[in-house]
């Protein structure tokens, strides 16, 4: 079984720089989150504006796959049944992991050959 990670997106209200953190559940649970807050991040304006999933698998470089991965390539549509380019970023929509379109849909299966270009927090450029 995968260990279950996740990627903690903190932001500064003032300036909008971002932080990202890796964390297992165990760090978790011990209350990393706190511990980095509590650092000095909270009291120089940061907050936590995401927790991303570990989506159990990395890409053709050995990138770990988050939710909020943007991903760029030729893709399979089921609804048109056809295959479009596209930048999009994961989602978890309720059981499964997909890719989810500039325009809202939730219909392409994440592809682990396909390279990661960015995340949707530092990289929102790339989902225009």
């Amino acid at each position: 079984m995968n260990e279950l990670k996740f990627r903690y997106v903190f932001k500064n209200k003032v300036f909008g720089d971002i932080s990202i953190y890796y964390l297992t559940l165990k760090q978790v649970e011990q209350g990393a989150v706190s511990k980095i807050l509590n650092s000095g991040m909270k009291g120089n304006g940061y907050e936590v504006i995401s927790r991303d999933r570990y989506v159990g698998f990395k890409n053709k470089n050995g990138k770990e796959f988050y939710e909020g991965d943007i991903q760029s390539g030729v893709f399979y549509n089921h609804n048109t049944q056809s295959y479009d380019k596209k930048n999009g970023y994961i989602i978890f929509d309720n059981t499964r992991f997909y890719l989810h379109e500039i325009n809202g849909k939730r219909n392409c299966e994440i592809n682990r050959y396909k390279e990661i270009i960015g995340n949707r927090f530092e990289n929102s450029e790339l989902l225009k």
